[in-house]
């Protein structure tokens, strides 16, 4: 999640532009056209409520990173997810399974006399 960061960002202005409005609303920050509006008292906390949403969606993807979903394990880990079920190399007489029992395998250079 390259892009988590932005929706962290995008929360917290959300909650920022929401407590402001909020607080303009109510008459507590005074010294613009929307201190005293009902209006604003009625949106910022809608708004904070939403950038709270927000901030909890992002946090939730952060966490989640830690997990492994499909297709987005790191490399060694779906590398060694690709090898299983593959025949392994390393099993004792595991290149011998086609040669008749009553004879050894023959050495390519015992016909070179």
């Amino acid at each position: 999640m390259k892009k988590n960061w932005l929706v962290l960002a995008l929360g917290a202005l959300l909650i920022f532009f929401g407590v402001t409005w909020t607080l303009q609303g109510i008459d507590v920050m005074k010294g613009s056209a929307m201190s005293g509006a009902t209006l604003w008292a009625v949106v910022g906390p809608i708004v904070a409520l939403a950038g709270l949403v927000v901030l909890g969606v992002g946090i939730a993807r952060r966490r989640r990173v830690g997990r492994c979903a499909p297709n987005s394990c790191p490399a060694p880990t779906r590398r060694l997810r690709r090898q299983v079920g593959r025949p392994r190399n390393d099993r004792p007489n595991s290149g011998t399974a086609s040669l008749p029992a009553s004879r050894p395998p023959r050495s390519p250079w015992a016909s070179v006399s």
